[in-house]
């Protein structure tokens, strides 16, 4: 039986409470990692994060959202996205082998702006002062943004960056309402940079982590039920089950609905299969809407060399700001779709790919951005799908090899 590592289990929602923003509950604009910079125009919010960028896009992808009320640079009146969209196109595309612009037609909201910072580790967003967005507040010596400040009116602000050359009034002034907030000079990019990305994790962090055990499949070349196979003294799909429950808050079995009466199942909590049809991907989707805003631990119940030390390391190497994290196989060197941690943020991807007609994981996984890890136990996630790979791994278990616990 495996042990309960429970100094693993992740932080509770308390502490995003704490920062003062809703990532937990899904309340963001664009990104689960979205953070904004507000102030008024000239303030200097686009070299703040122009100067952030460039410290930072080199160990992350960024994307950049700007509120313009000027309107982009490829809507001018002689392009030809600008004469696409007057002539009744819903959006246009202009492109080269380096880069890509797209030009909508209709008002940049959550719909039609969710997809494109889907791929990037961090979303800086410029303006949208209004918005529920955990922000830095830029402060010069305008009185209206000390008067909103001061007033209340600007929400879920996390931390103050302060002009060089703000008076030591104003800096008095924001001094009494920052209260514990940091108070950061605007010209330390450095300093920012380390808040961010420190804030940003910590929030990605404070999610409820759940665990997922795939136990839903027709064992078609094994010829009877993969989740209830005995390789540790109880049925696989218990064995997985015990394992994630010392890393988790909470475990579910993914299964068909006509599963859920059979021994090997009893009394755990299940999920069973919404999306039908779509093999793991369809386990992974119903979980996913049945609690969208928690990150998930997915483990397959055909693993039986898989064990602690394989989901200590998984998590202790864990990047809450990609998309996913997983190992690469030691057989071909693509990514392992079932013993992965996914963040609320790959949900959105799952749907995209599904919406393509592609419904393998790995597949989906291969083409995300993800934090890929090596094995320590190669032998650790092989698979036993067939009758002579169940000898080959009861053989190898009962002499030790390939177990690694």
């Amino acid at each position: 039986m495996p042990k309960n590592p429970k100094s693993h289990r992740p932080r509770t929602n308390d502490h995003a409470r704490r920062d003062g923003q809703t990532y937990a509950t899904g309340g963001y604009r664009f990104s689960p990692n979205e953070i904004g910079f507000a102030g008024y125009s000239g303030v200097g919010k686009s070299t703040i994060i122009t100067a952030l960028i460039e410290v930072m896009s080199a160990d992350r992808r960024i994307a950049y959202v700007k509120q313009d009320a000027h309107g982009p640079v490829v809507d001018r009146e002689e392009t030809d996205t600008r004469h696409a969209t007057q002539s009744g196109a819903s959006s246009a595309v202009v492109s080269n082998s380096e880069s890509f612009a797209l030009l909508g037609s209709q008002p940049f909201d959550k719909w039609n702006a969710a997809y494109l910072p889907n791929e990037a580790d961090i979303v800086f967003v410029d303006g949208y002062r209004g918005s529920p967005i955990s922000k830095l507040v830029v402060v010069d010596n305008d009185a209206r943004i000390l008067e909103e400040i001061e007033k209340g009116e600007i929400t879920d602000v996390v931390a103050y960056l302060l002009d060089g050359d703000c008076s030591d009034a104003s800096r008095e002034r924001i001094g009494k309402v920052a209260g514990e907030l940091p108070i950061l000079d605007s010209n330390d990019t450095a300093k920012i940079a380390e808040f961010v990305s420190g804030f940003l994790e910590r929030r990605a962090r404070s999610v409820p982590m759940f665990g997922l055990v795939l136990g839903g499949g027709k064992s078609t070349r094994m010829r009877r039920d993969k989740a209830a196979i005995d390789y540790h003294g109880l049925p696989q799909v218990r064995y997985a089950y015990d394992l994630l429950a010392g890393f988790c808050d909470r475990v579910f079995v993914s299964n068909r609905e006509d599963q859920a009466d059979e021994p090997a199942f009893e009394g755990l909590e299940q999920i069973h299969d919404r999306f039908i049809g779509f093999g793991p991907m369809g386990g992974m989707l119903t979980a996913f809407h049945a609690y969208p805003n928690v990150a998930w631990l997915v483990l397959g119940c055909d693993l039986p060399f898989v064990d602690v030390s394989t989901l200590e390391h998984l998590l202790a190497q864990r990047d809450p700001l990609s998309l996913a994290t997983c190992y690469l196989s030691t057989h071909d060197g693509l990514p392992e779709p079932l013993c992965a941690v996914y963040e609320p943020a790959y949900r959105r991807r799952l749907h995209q790919f599904l919406a393509e007609g592609r419904d393998c994981p790995r597949k989906a996984l291969i083409n995300s951005r993800a934090k890929r890890l090596q094995l320590p136990n190669p032998a650790a996630l092989d698979n036993v799908n067939s009758p002579e790979e169940y000898d080959e791994a009861v053989a190898a278990l009962k002499e030790g090899s390939g177990d690694g616990r």
